[in-house]
């Protein structure tokens, strides 16, 4: 039995850890720049802006990028739940779907 579930449900970026922010990119194969105006993170469908908290794009690449914003937060949270798990030696399992269990050993 499970120690603990987590349900990933929802994800502020502009709070991310940088480290974690690049291994999850690194994880969907993107990549992510330092600009003037924040974090540009490129997709094959456009580039995004991470600035002040909020992830900018043009209006019109809305529908391209919206999923990819969708897929970076769900990556990312699966990098923080994999170091929490490695902290405190726990092993994790994905039964499927967005759910994880952290299990000790």
């Amino acid at each position: 039995m499970p120690c603990y579930q987590v349900n990933m449900i929802s994800l502020e970026l502009g709070a991310a850890d940088r480290a974690l922010l690049e291994a999850a990119l690194k994880s969907l194969g993107l990549s992510m720049d330092e600009t003037i105006d924040g974090l540009q993170i490129k997709t094959p469908d456009g580039c995004m802006t991470l600035s002040d908290g909020k992830v900018l794009m043009e209006d019109y690449m809305q529908d391209n990028l919206q999923p990819w914003v969708n897929r970076i937060k769900r990556a990312y949270a699966m990098k923080a739940v994999e170091l929490v798990a490695k902290k405190y030696r726990m092993t994790v399992v994905k039964p499927g779907g967005s759910r994880m269990s952290l299990r000790r050993y």
